[in-house]
């Protein structure tokens, strides 16, 4: 039975505030995707029990997509500050476990470095949707609209000062945020590889 030597104080200390920084971004970007989005997407609460009545798939939302559009850049506007910061954060402190690891727990904490580090590429996947939307938002920040507050609702729950053409012009936000919500949750997954890494690298 082969012996290892014990870890020393500053790889377990840095290794768990790696996993510990790994955690927080895929919870909060979990917590994004699968409450923050869907709660913006909410649709109307249906004012008609007629089976006949026609309802779309999926069913707009009861915000109009033009102030859904300024809804995400507010909203990626924040996370944009934190989540990078977590993920850099993670690497920094799986590298130093690393740097001062004996040789069998070593490549596990590079392991860990590299996996919660690929979040950055991966995020490249999600530009062209982020772009879109920024997009979409900043045009509608430039104009001006009502407050929704004082808007009067149709009897579908929608506001019926949106102009037609308004909602044409924004008729994909929703879906793009959609897509973008699958994808982060997908980007969500990738610190929780490094986290079983990095547990290997401590149990090593």
């Amino acid at each position: 039975m082969s012996s290892s030597s014990p870890l020393p104080p500053i790889p377990i200390v840095s290794s768990i505030l790696g996993i510990t920084f790994s955690a927080l971004f895929s919870g909060g970007n979990y917590t994004n995707s699968i409450m923050g989005l869907p709660t913006l997407l909410l649709p109307p609460q249906s004012t008609s029990r007629s089976p006949q009545t026609a309802k779309p798939n999926p069913p707009r939302p009861l915000t109009p997509n033009r102030d859904l559009s300024r809804q995400f850049i507010h909203f990626f506007d924040i996370a944009k500050y934190v989540y990078p910061r977590l993920a850099l954060a993670s690497g920094i402190f799986y590298g130093v476990a690393a740097y001062y690891s004996p040789a069998p727990a070593r490549p596990y904490f590079w392991g860990a470095t590299v996996a919660v580090l690929s979040i950055f590429p991966f995020t490249a996947v999600l530009m062209p949707t982020n772009w879109k939307l920024m997009a979409l938002g900043a045009e509608a920040n430039a104009g001006s609209s009502p407050s929704s507050s004082s808007r009067p609702e149709k009897a579908d729950g929608r506001y019926s000062d949106v102009a037609p053409e308004d909602e044409a012009r924004w008729e994909e936000v929703p879906e793009l945020m959609r897509r973008w919500a699958k994808l982060n949750a997908m980007r969500a997954t990738i610190p929780l590889f490094a986290i079983g890494i990095a547990v290997g690298g401590l149990l090593a």
